[in-house]
């Protein structure tokens, strides 16, 4: 398959795709969501890489990154991502873009290595309480939309024979990103019609219970400056109705995402929250202009925090 302007490099096992652009530091730092990839981002990274150096990479097991046979707890993720970027030769302290899973990895990175952490945009991320959404009261949800369903979906995928994932998957990802030229799309398209990707998505999600254990075994989070972007609960109230979710359990449902999302305030001293306005999952997607307005204003309060510390180019805008 084809690598996307990228290069390899050491994750302390295998190798893994990293793609740096751009320069200037602080540098940003891109972890995706469960499922997600690098090349979803590209449009992102090209804007943020007029202002800075910006590295997107696939975890192991994911787009052009090789699989790795050890467990795909938070903490080795972690763990492969410090040795990652240890082998870039681009110093830290980096600012980190982190969606959903990838928000909750990138959690536990700044609490196990505080002194890379410069800041934060956590989009939908997801929180160590994760599980509670498996308590809710909500037969319906639980049913159709919970993580536990949507797992079983994608376990289905894992384990058909080739010729049949070869005729189902490629159906369901048909015109999924309409936004991205052509290129681009046939790309994720291609990276997305391989099975093992559904694996890895897999063994990310049975290790969850390990994986809030060491996160919580973790040590404190840093003090550094956060920007919290939530999706909009009445957009996905809307959504879950429109495939038989009642209103009401649709509701419980994005008021615990709220409540999560704002939890996530109390991890810094200096912390944004936003819902933004029509934001669905994905918000990389459907949303990308916010991330980028949000990464350049956390870009602009480091510099200042760093301008009186250190010497050397920072980003310019």
């Amino acid at each position: 398959m084809a690598i996307i302007d990228g290069r390899y490099l050491s994750n302390g096992n295998k190798n893994l795709y990293i793609k740096p652009t751009g320069s200037g530091l602080p540098a940003i730092v891109i972890e995706t969501a469960w499922g997600s990839l690098s090349a979803e981002w590209q449009p992102i990274q090209d804007e943020l890489s007029k202002h800075t150096t910006v590295i997107s990479y696939d975890r192991a097991g994911y787009g052009e990154s090789p699989t790795n046979i050890k467990p795909r707890t938070s903490k080795q993720i972690v763990s492969e991502l410090y040795t990652l970027l240890s082998n870039t030769g681009i110093p830290g302290p980096y600012l980190f873009i982190a969606e959903a899973a990838g928000g909750f990895y990138i959690q536990h990175f700044a609490r196990l290595y505080p002194e890379l952490a410069a800041g934060m945009i956590l989009v939908d991320s997801t929180t160590s309480r994760i599980f509670e959404f498996d308590e809710l009261d909500a037969p319906k949800f639980q049913e159709v939309l919970s993580l536990h369903k949507r797992m079983e979906g994608l376990k289905a995928f894992t384990v058909m024979e080739e010729d049949d994932f070869n005729k189902t998957v490629p159906h369901f990802l048909k015109d999924l990103f309409p936004q991205f030229p052509e290129d681009l799309q046939q790309q994720i398209t291609a990276y997305m019609c391989d099975q093992q990707l559904y694996k890895t998505v897999i063994d990310e999600y049975d290790a969850l219970k390990e994986s809030v254990e060491q996160f919580n075994d973790a040590g404190d989070f840093p003090q550094i400056p956060i920007s919290v972007l939530c999706r909009d609960p009445k957009i996905m109230i809307d959504t879950a109705k429109q495939i038989g979710v009642p209103e009401e359990e649709a509701k419980l449902v994005e008021d615990l995402w709220v409540e999560h999302s704002e939890s996530l305030k109390k991890l810094s001293n200096d912390t944004d929250f936003k819902i933004v306005e029509g934001g669905v999952s994905s918000l990389h997607l459907s949303h990308p202009q916010v991330i980028v307005e949000e990464s350049l204003k956390m870009l602009k309060k480091l510099v200042g925090l760093s301008a009186m510390m250190n010497e050397g180019r920072v980003f310019e805008i």
